[in-house]
């Protein structure tokens, strides 16, 4: 089986879908079709809270008593 994909330079392709899996580890694909449609495939994941408003582990520990 084959999936459409997009590669960083923005052209189009065909991988195989045994393949699929490494090359959006190694970051060579921005996108692929499935049947729900194109996924974006580096989306970056935001924090909702700065880091500096997380607790540290001790803070954590200590916050349940």
């Amino acid at each position: 089986m084959f999936l459409k994909v997009i590669y960083p330079n923005g052209t189009a392709g065909m991988v195989k879908a045994t393949e699929l899996q490494q090359l959006l580890k190694s970051g060579k694909i921005i996108a692929f079709l499935c049947s729900e449609g194109w996924i974006e495939a580096r989306r970056k994941r935001k924090s909702t809270y700065p880091v500096e408003r997380r607790r540290n582990s001790q803070q954590s520990f200590y916050a349940r008593f």
